[in-house]
Protein backbone atom coordinates (compact mmCIF):
# COMPACT_ATOMS: atom_id res chain seq x y z
CA UNK A 1 0.00 0.00 0.00
CA UNK A 2 1.50 3.54 -0.76
CA UNK A 3 1.65 6.34 1.50
CA UNK A 4 -0.57 9.44 1.08
CA UNK A 5 0.71 12.74 0.96
CA UNK A 6 -0.52 14.94 2.81
CA UNK A 7 -1.97 17.29 -0.42
CA UNK A 8 -3.69 14.02 -1.10
CA UNK A 9 -5.16 13.44 2.05
CA UNK A 10 -6.96 16.90 2.48
CA UNK A 11 -8.22 16.67 -1.19
CA UNK A 12 -9.75 13.38 0.19
CA UNK A 13 -13.32 13.03 1.34
CA UNK A 14 -14.09 11.75 5.20
CA UNK A 15 -14.55 8.54 3.50
CA UNK A 16 -11.98 7.94 1.85
CA UNK A 17 -8.97 9.37 4.50
CA UNK A 18 -10.47 6.68 6.66
CA UNK A 19 -10.24 3.75 3.98
CA UNK A 20 -6.73 4.85 3.26
CA UNK A 21 -5.92 5.02 7.27
CA UNK A 22 -7.33 1.45 7.24
CA UNK A 23 -4.23 -0.33 5.77
CA UNK A 24 -1.21 1.13 8.19
CA UNK A 25 -0.71 0.19 12.41
CA UNK A 26 -1.52 2.93 14.27
CA UNK A 27 1.93 3.96 15.07
CA UNK A 28 2.77 4.41 11.47
CA UNK A 29 2.79 7.51 9.14
CA UNK A 30 0.33 7.66 6.77
CA UNK A 31 -2.10 6.27 10.07
CA UNK A 32 -0.65 9.30 12.16
CA UNK A 33 -1.54 11.66 9.19
CA UNK A 34 -4.83 10.64 8.80
CA UNK A 35 -5.65 11.03 11.75
CA UNK A 36 -4.43 15.04 12.15
CA UNK A 37 -6.20 15.65 9.12
CA UNK A 38 -9.62 14.49 10.17
CA UNK A 39 -8.98 15.85 13.72
CA UNK A 40 -8.00 19.50 11.65
CA UNK A 41 -11.17 19.05 9.57
CA UNK A 42 -13.43 18.37 12.78
CA UNK A 43 -11.49 21.54 14.85
CA UNK A 44 -11.87 24.15 12.06
CA UNK A 45 -15.68 25.31 13.10
CA UNK A 46 -15.07 25.14 16.65
CA UNK A 47 -12.25 27.73 15.85
CA UNK A 48 -14.39 29.30 13.55
CA UNK A 49 -17.29 29.10 16.57
CA UNK A 50 -15.03 30.85 19.54
CA UNK A 51 -13.44 33.85 17.15
CA UNK A 52 -17.37 34.67 16.67
CA UNK A 53 -18.25 34.41 20.07
CA UNK A 54 -15.39 36.94 20.94
CA UNK A 55 -16.30 39.39 18.38
CA UNK A 56 -19.77 39.36 20.06
CA UNK A 57 -18.42 39.73 22.98
CA UNK A 58 -16.22 42.79 22.70
CA UNK A 59 -19.10 44.35 20.73
CA UNK A 60 -21.37 43.90 23.67
CA UNK A 61 -18.90 45.07 26.00
CA UNK A 62 -18.62 47.91 23.29
CA UNK A 63 -22.69 48.36 23.82
CA UNK A 64 -22.05 48.29 27.79
CA UNK A 65 -19.99 51.22 27.64
CA UNK A 66 -21.65 53.37 25.33
CA UNK A 67 -25.10 52.75 27.75
CA UNK A 68 -23.14 53.46 30.72
CA UNK A 69 -21.58 56.52 29.63
CA UNK A 70 -24.75 57.82 28.09
CA UNK A 71 -26.66 57.86 31.81
CA UNK A 72 -23.62 59.96 33.28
Amino acid sequence: MTTPKLSKLRKMTVEEVISSMTGFSERSGPHIAGMIELKRRQEWPNEVRGWIAIVISVVSIGIAIAAFLDKT
